[in-house]
């Protein structure tokens, strides 16, 4: 290549452009060399170690791998995954020992297989056996968020689970699969975005889609698969009660409802509108936070005072469901008696009198005596 290049110069170059252009040729030699033979195998520098000596943790990593050529943390978005460390048997005998409660819901992670991406899902711890050194926790069967099955749980090796007995057809024995403390604290991560007055995270990922931009009636375009203004919902959710310097949080009521109502879920509307079917969100809700509906016109159903935690997981949608929504007899006697209240009869009094004011004026304009060239003038102006 050195040959050809120095033959392609032309005849009256001199000596110094040969020479720069020789220059640049063997620079770019000296930086390509190293990068042809860095695909070659580091056989003192691989994954075991210097000479093959076997790390720690060299076990857990090449499970991980053979489940998953890269990163599997990296997979999956869920804030617990990314920034707090799996739960082991050691961490559940400490907390026994040192009498503190045990995790009350728990993040399952299975980590990818066949080149299927993870996924993480929300499960119930049920019992933590210190003699079969087992966990057994509840899981959602797959179609249905009220029914769950029983996992039994051994721990493979550190932080690295292995499903002994399964009552949920989609997780057979064998899987392999890692756990997360899902019980929050008041204080939001890092990572957590602010929608309007609140901030959230995701925590489990839904796989469907979210569908072109289609117009929602309402606020301009959104995506075609996720909630508007109008549509109610079906929600399964969790409510959690935050106390005490330490910010831990004790859950405080947990349900599912197929009617609510998009519109009523106050300072968590703008969070639920961007969610799609099979999606969970958590929800930081401080005590500054005015507005407690909670997808129910009030009186009928609402967020405590103080600070909480909210889970929400959206498991359908039913357009324009507003108009169909039937108020409860305790929504319409609040409601005539907020438009009974002096604050709203004031503020509708002052709406009627300055439209009147402005009306009057209009008028008295018209009805002055004025030259007979001003007034045609005027009324060709106004024409």
């Amino acid at each position: 290549q050195a040959s050809s290049l120095k033959s392609s110069l032309p005849e009256n170059t001199g000596a110094m452009g040969r020479a720069r252009c020789l220059a640049s040729l063997a620079m770019a030699l000296g930086m390509a060399l190293p990068l042809c033979f860095s695909w070659m195998p580091q056989g003192a520098q691989g994954p075991q170690g210097p000479q093959g000596q076997k790390s720690p943790r060299s076990k857990v990593s090449r499970q991980i791998q053979a489940n998953d050529a890269s990163d599997f943390h990296a997979m999956d978005p869920n804030y617990l995954v990314k920034e707090f460390s799996a739960m082991t048997k050691t961490a559940f005998r400490r907390r026994m020992a040192l009498r503190k409660p045990l995790p009350e819901r728990l993040a399952l992670f299975f980590p990818a297989i066949e080149g299927r991406e993870g996924q993480s899902q929300d499960a119930r711890l049920m019992n933590f056996n210190m003699a079969g050194q087992s966990v057994e926790v509840a899981l959602p069967m797959e179609g249905s968020h009220s029914r769950s099955g029983i996992l039994k749980l051994v721990e493979k090796h550190a932080s690295l689970w292995r499903v002994h007995s399964s009552e949920v057809p989609q997780v057979p024995p064998g899987t392999l699969v890692q756990l997360y403390d899902a019980t929050p604290n008041i204080q939001a991560p890092q990572s957590a975005e602010t929608l309007g007055a609140v901030k959230s995270s995701l925590l489990q990922r839904s796989s469907a889609t979210a569908g072109g931009m289609a117009w929602n009636g309402m606020a301009g375009f959104s995506p075609s698969s996720c909630p508007r203004d109008f549509d109610g919902v079906h929600v399964a959710y969790t409510v959690w009660d935050c106390r005490g310097a330490s910010g831990t949080c004790n859950m405080l009521s947990e349900g599912e409802d197929e009617s609510a109502l998009v519109c009523e879920f106050g300072a968590m509307k703008r969070g639920l509108s961007t969610m799609i079917p099979g999606e969970s969100r958590r929800f930081w809700i401080s005590s500054e936070v005015k507005d407690r509906r909670f997808g129910r016109p009030p009186p009928e159903r609402a967020l405590p005072a103080g600070d909480v935690v909210v889970d929400l997981t959206l498991l359908g949608i039913e357009r324009e469901a507003v108009f169909e929504y039937k108020l409860s007899d305790e929504a319409i006697k609040l409601g005539e008696m907020r438009d009974k209240a002096p604050a709203v009869v004031a503020q509708r009094a002052l709406g009627v009198g300055i439209q009147l004011w402005t009306w009057a004026l209009v008028y008295s304009y018209y009805q002055q005596p004025q030259d007979m060239d001003i007034i045609g003038f005027t009324q060709s102006v106004h024409l």
